[in-house]
């Protein structure tokens, strides 16, 4: 079965005017260890978010559900694909913003 980690991220934050160098950071925790099936998820996330990157419509609009529903709990949620596909045509097109994400 795969492994998916995700490691944790520790910053350490200076409290006062310097911090002190003979204190080191706290250790990071463990990583976190998800099942097949939420890998499975990440995996769909991340092909979703490159099909934005590399600007594929063909790619995007195969993703979509025809009944799909986005911000759903918005007053201005975009119900279907055909929609969908016009809101985000910008984002598509790469020409009003190019968004990425990880």
């Amino acid at each position: 079965a795969p492994i998916c980690l995700v490691a944790g991220l520790n910053v350490a934050l200076a409290q006062g005017p310097a911090a002190d160098p003979s204190k080191a950071p706290p250790p990071a925790p463990p990583p976190i260890k998800f099942t097949a099936d939420e890998c499975g998820v990440w995996d769909r996330e991340k092909a979703f978010a490159q099909t934005i990157e590399k600007k594929d419509r063909a790619a995007f609009e195969a993703m979509l559900h025809p009944s799909a529903v986005f911000s759903a709990a918005t007053p201005g949620q975009l119900r279907g694909r055909a929609e969908i596909l016009e809101s985000w045509a910008p984002l598509l097109d790469g020409k009003d913003l190019v968004l990425r994400w990880h």
